[in-house]
């Protein structure tokens, strides 16, 4: 009985050996991109990929502020995205290099220029 209780826990720690390994958190700010993590620890990957788009924006750059926090009150990673409008246009034209100028990058310069006034940056 000793014997199979211990071949059980041992098959069970080898299944779930890449469970027990946790990614790397390191850098909270990038976005994961290993089908391999997707896939084994799909959860703890959806977090990952959550923390980094909800991460705050450098400025008007668009790139994660690695000298930030998921408490500052900032514009986010997604939130400097295009929007949808800025991409696809009505008479099908291509919509140029991925620079500020749209509607959504008006609102996100607004919107970091209103954070900035009220934290007392």
């Amino acid at each position: 009985m000793k014997g199979a209780t211990l071949t059980l826990c041992t098959l069970l720690v080898v299944g779930f050996s890449s469970v027990l390994e946790a990614m790397d958190w390191t850098h909270p700010w990038q976005e994961p991109q290993s089908a391999a993590d997707a896939a084994n620890s799909s959860d703890e990957y959806a977090w990952r990929v959550f923390v980094a788009l909800n991460w705050p924006v450098r400025g008007d750059t668009r790139a994660p502020d690695q000298k930030g926090t998921l408490a500052m009150q900032s514009a986010t990673v997604w939130e400097s995205w295009s929007s949808a409008n800025d991409i696809f246009r009505p008479d099908g034209r291509d919509p140029g290099p991925w620079r500020c100028g749209g509607y959504r990058c008006c609102r996100f310069r607004q919107r970091n220029t209103v954070l900035s006034a009220h934290s007392g940056e």
